[in-house]
């Protein structure tokens, strides 16, 4: 199912077909309408950072992320999913999109989210990776 997370210009019935850009966001990948006559769909591909933590508490710890939607905005995070261990409900998973490899890497690496992640009550160093949509 497409989403479309902006439109610059979407021509009415009867106006001549004008510059369509619209962009579309799937689960796992962003499709991006742009074509003067048509409709062209390229893919383009995301960077996901996944973080795997043990928390103190998870109620806690959710307050604290969920307090945190600017921050992840500012740097960059299109789109964000929290998972919790059906065998330990302290144990999270979370996934982060960005755009790029470099803001990926920048944002799990800040400075910011290491005190986040301090202050939210994560025990111990999470363990972190990056996978590319394929």
């Amino acid at each position: 199912m497409f989403h479309p997370l902006f439109v610059c210009f979407q021509p009415t019935r009867g106006e001549p077909h004008e510059r369509v850009d619209t962009v579309y966001r799937t689960q796992n990948r962003k499709y991006s309408e742009v074509d003067d006559t048509s409709v062209t769909i390229k893919e383009t591909t995301m960077t996901t950072v996944f973080v795997r933590a043990k928390v103190a508490d998870f109620a806690t710890w959710k307050a604290a992320y969920d307090s945190g939607l600017s921050f992840r905005d500012a740097a960059g995070v299109t789109s964000a999913s929290v998972y919790r261990s059906v065998d330990n409900p302290n144990e999270v998973t979370i996934s982060h999109e960005l755009n790029t490899v470099r803001a990926a890497k920048d944002f799990a690496h800040s400075n910011d989210l290491r005190a986040a992640m301090q202050q939210s009550g994560v025990v111990g160093a999470p363990e972190v990776w990056f996978v590319e949509s394929v």
